[in-house]
This record gives C-alpha cells, structure tokens and sequence, in this order.
C-alpha cells in the first residue's frame, strides 16, 4: 500500500506543478479498498489543461518510465513508475464523470462507496480478484 500511495503523491505532486491549482482524487480498487497488491493506482484530476498537457508532465516526470494518452471512449494518460513498477491511469474529472454514468447509471464516489459498503466487501472482491487471476480471466477485455 505504501508503494501506492507513493506513487499517488509523486503523480499529485507532478500535476500540481503545471497546474497548482488541479485538484488530484484517488478512485478505483486503491480508493474502495479493494486493490490487490499490484493494482495500479486510478486518479481523477480537475485542471484547466489539457490531458495531452497533463501526459507530457507525468511522461517527462524523472520518477516516470513515460506516459501516453489513449483517445478511448474515457481518454485516459497511462503510465509506469520506474522504481515500483507499479501502473497508472489518469482522466479528468469530465471524463470520469462520463465513464461512471455509461458503467454505473450516476457518478459513483469510489471513497463514498468505501464508507457505505457490506462488511466484508472489499475482502470478498480480493478474493474474487485472486481466484479469476488464478483461473485465467482475471485480465481486462481488450477485444473489439
């Protein structure tokens, strides 16, 4: 966790020196508390620059192995950090508003959701992710 959360604050601190005024949110499994070890760290960033602007920083960062940007449905910057390894994901507030009403229905504050959820929630869906890891399906659908 502390590699992650690392990582977090070298991603926030990159942003915030293009744009000292971005606000930097941790989402996904690392914010829900349902990240296995290696999960990569999801960030939701709202700057008045561009994400082209926000991948030539993190890329350019002397901790990062490079950043690209992926003009998808939800255009995100992906990344590595050099030291952990450890994968990145970084889209603006907009887009991650429109990525949670096509998946969710409304915009879904993973940190809410962590506050609200079932007891045993998170250590459910870990071991769900290790056991569909284990069987061979545990990987994103990259198919057409």
């Amino acid at each position: 966790r502390r590699r992650a959360d690392d990582l977090f604050a070298r991603i926030t601190q990159t942003i915030n020196e293009v744009d000292p005024f971005a606000r930097v949110e941790l989402r996904g499994s690392r914010a829900s508390g349902c990240a296995l070890f290696d999960a990569d760290v999801d960030v939701v960033v709202e700057v008045m620059l561009t994400l082209e602007a926000v991948a030539e920083a993190l890329g350019e960062a002397e901790w990062s192995r490079g950043a690209e940007l992926i003009r998808a449905r939800v255009p995100i910057v992906t990344g590595k950090d050099a030291s952990t390894n450890l994968a990145f994901d970084v889209a603006t507030t907009q887009d991650a508003a429109r990525q949670a009403a096509h998946a969710y229905g409304s915009d879904l504050n993973d940190a809410s959701f962590a506050q609200h959820r079932p007891p045993h929630f998170a250590s459910t869906v870990r071991l769900c992710k290790v056991v569909l890891r284990q069987t061979g399906l545990g990987g994103a659908y990259g198919g057409g």
